[in-house]
């Protein structure tokens, strides 16, 4: 006779567990765990890097998302993809809610400091 399994768990367990589907994680991060349970923590320290500078320049220094992408290029530091960078790439950086800490990631960013980059982006 087959088993009948009684053991499920709901989403808000499965959240607090941190058990998710393995996916690609942002840039600058990196998935580790086994058996179903994964957990995103940070990455490279170079890819840090990358992300904290973008949102540096970007705030503090005005510089442009296509300025950034360019500069990245032009130090041959791959995209996220392996390829070139683009504007669109810089821009879901400067976007993606995880850097300021505001999911399951570790933030990279400060609230403030994400916030602040918001505010910038609505103004172009």
């Amino acid at each position: 006779s087959a088993e009948v399994r009684t053991d499920y768990s709901t989403g808000e367990q499965n959240m607090q567990r941190r058990f998710f589907n393995p996916r690609k994680p942002p840039y600058g991060y990196a998935i580790t765990g086994q058996e179903g349970i994964w957990q995103v923590v940070l990455g490279s320290p170079e890819e840090i890097e990358v992300v904290r500078w973008l949102f540096w320049a970007f705030e503090q220094q005005g510089v442009t998302c296509y300025r950034l992408a360019s500069d990245l290029n032009k130090r041959r530091i791959p995209s996220p993809s392996g390829t070139k960078w683009s504007l669109s790439g810089v821009r879901t950086i400067l976007q993606n809610r995880a850097y300021g800490g505001f999911s399951n990631e570790p933030p990279l960013v400060s609230v403030e400091q994400f916030e602040r980059v918001q505010a910038r982006l609505r103004a172009r």
